[in-house]
C-alpha cells in the first residue's frame, strides 16, 4: 500500500520514536534503546502510516527465524506497539494486513488490548493464553516424571542446532534464567525471564522446546527457578497449566497465526526481550 513505509533508515527511525513518545508516552531514549537491541529484518523495526506529507502512525514489528525440527527455517513476527493519530485510525489495519500477507510467517502478538484482541480474531489469530498466573508449583510434577534439570549456561550449548545455540546464547546474555530438561527423549532447554512486579520477583516462562515435558516436570523446574532468587513463576493459564494451582495476575493474550499450525508462542525476540523491564538477576 503506497502510504505504508518500512522503518529501515534513521529518518524513520526518529519518526517512528516520535510517534511513540507522542502516544504511548515514556522517553525518546527508552524507545531509541529498543531500536539499538533489536535486528533489522523483514520490515525494519516495523511500518509506519505516511499520510499527508507527515507521519501519522507506526507499529513495531520484531522480525527473528527460527529452525523447525525438520530443518526449516521459519520466520516469526511479533506484533509490538501500535499508536496511529485519530484522524487517521481508519489506516490502522492496513498495517496489520501488510504484516499478515507474510503468508509464511508466524505472527504473533503477546500484550493485546481488547480492541485489538478483536481486529486479531478478525484476521483468524488464535489467543493461545487468555492471562497470565503467577504459582509456586513445589509438589506438581506429573505422575511418573522422571526428568533430570541442569544449568544451562553459554558453555553448554553444543548439543543443540546452531540457530538454537545462537537464540540461547542470546537470551542467556541479556539475563535470562536458562535450564535444561533431560529424559529419555531429546533434551529441552527452556528459558524463563526474571521480572518484578508490585516489589515482588518472579520469573515468566518465555520458551522451552518441549512443554509437555517442562509441565510434567514443573516442580522440578521450580527448584531451578527458586534457588536463583525468584519465588513465583509466572506461567500461561492454558490448557497445559490448567491443574497448577496459580493466582491469576494480568490479562495478557496470546495470539497467534500459523497457518502450517505446528507453532506455539514464545517470548523469544519479542517486545518481552526489547521493551519489557527486567529485574535484575
Amino acid at each position: 500500500m503506497s502510504f505504508l513505509r518500512n522503518i529501515d533508515s534513521p529518518e524513520r527511525r526518529e519518526a517512528a520514536v516520535s510517534l511513540l513518545v507522542e502516544g504511548l508516552g515514556r522517553t525518546a531514549s527508552y524507545w531509541r534503546r529498543s531500536f539499538d537491541r533489536s535486528a533489522d529484518a523483514v520490515f525494519g523495526h516495523g511500518l509506519l502510516i505516511h499520510k499527508d506529507d507527515e507521519y501519522q502512525g507506526v507499529l513495531l514489528v520484531f522480525s527473528s527465524s527460527r529452525e523447525a525440527a525438520d530443518g526449516r527455517s521459519r520466520r516469526w513476527l511479533n506484533l509490538s506497539s501500535w499508536y496511529v493519530r485519530e484522524a487517521y485510525r481508519n489506516l490502522a489495519v492496513a498495517m496489520l494486513a501488510q504484516v499478515v500477507g507474510e503468508r509464511d510467517a508466524v505472527i504473533t502478538n503477546l500484550s493485546a488490548k481488547p480492541n485489538v484482541a478483536k481486529i486479531l480474531e478478525a484476521f483468524r489469530f488464535q489467543c493461545h493464553s487468555p492471562s497470565l498466573m503467577l504459582a509456586a508449583p513445589l509438589w506438581s510434577n506429573a505422575p511418573g516424571a522422571r526428568a533430570s534439570v541442569a544449568s544451562l549456561g553459554a558453555g553448554e550449548l553444543a548439543p543443540f542446532q546452531p540457530r538454537l545455540q545462537e537464540i540461547l546464547r542470546d537470551h542467556l546474555q541479556a539475563g535470562w534464567i536458562g535450564g535444561v530438561l533431560s529424559s529419555n527423549v531429546e533434551p529441552a532447554p527452556f528459558l524463563f525471564m526474571p521480572m518484578r512486579k508490585f516489589g515482588l520477583p518472579f520469573a515468566m516462562l518465555a520458551y522451552c522446546a518441549d512443554m509437555g515435558l517442562l509441565r510434567q516436570n514443573i516442580s522440578s523446574v521450580y527448584r531451578h527457578v527458586l534457588v536463583r532468587g525468584y519465588p513465583l513463576l509466572a506461567l500461561p493459564s492454558n490448557e497445559l497449566f490448567q491443574d497448577v494451582r496459580g493466582k491469576q495476575v494480568d490479562r495478557f493474550p496470546w495470539y497467534i497465526l500459523d497457518r502450517q499450525e505446528d507453532a506455539a508462542p514464545d517470548l523469544l525476540y519479542s517486545e518481552f526481550t526489547y521493551l519489557f523491564k527486567r529485574a535484575r538477576s
